[in-house]
């Protein structure tokens, strides 16, 4: 199991109001936060989800385009540097019109020899027994929070592997995961 996480910095979740207790980090464009509206965005809550609010608006962190590309770009690097072919790649992204399509045009318009790669939304692989074997599984996406996602891939290859007797392997293209995310997967690799 290879990871390509290039930052960790999310706190642990259990719960909603537990969500944000140590750090946040959103994409954005440039570091536009405005204080007047985050102070009454906070004032708009009473008792413990004010005290959750608060909690929030002191480890707000922006994440600015340039990087959070920066952090894709170092973790493609990671994929590149270990040595597997990418006519033997499936990207497996978790459907249209959701952040890993995007991540995957990315990687497609900047990384041109990642064009030899399949592609596959993460929904029709039960549909697709042909791709190939064995083959190496790239699951894509911006950020990982629960890690519940990525293990919805991580199963799909122990099946395969079980069913078929495949030797494929497993990585996970997410520049940005939590704590919660890295330790769901290491534990379960």
């Amino acid at each position: 199991l290879l990871l390509f996480f290039t930052q960790v910095g999310f706190s642990n979740s259990k719960l909603c109001h537990e969500l944000f207790l140590k750090t946040l980090k959103i994409v954005s464009q440039e570091t536009i936060i405005d204080p007047l509206i985050l102070k009454q965005w906070v004032d708009a809550h009473q008792g413990r989800d004010r005290k959750v609010a608060e909690l929030v608006k002191q480890h707000l962190q922006v994440i600015t385009k340039a990087d959070f590309f920066n952090s894709l770009d170092q973790s493609v690097q990671q994929l590149q540097s270990s040595g597997i072919a990418p006519q033997e790649i499936v990207f497996v992204y978790l459907g249209h019109h959701k952040s890993g399509s995007w991540v995957l045009g990315y990687l497609l318009e900047h990384y041109p020899q990642f064009r030899k790669a399949e592609a596959v939304e993460e929904s029709m692989l039960p549909q697709k027994p042909n791709l190939g074997k064995p083959k190496h599984f790239v699951f894509i996406d911006d950020a990982s929070y629960s890690g519940s996602q990525l293990m919805v891939g991580a199963s799909f290859v122990g099946r395969r592997q079980q069913s078929a007797g495949d030797v494929a392997s497993l990585s996970f293209l997410v520049p940005y995961v939590t704590s919660v995310a890295q330790d769901r997967v290491e534990r379960t690799a």
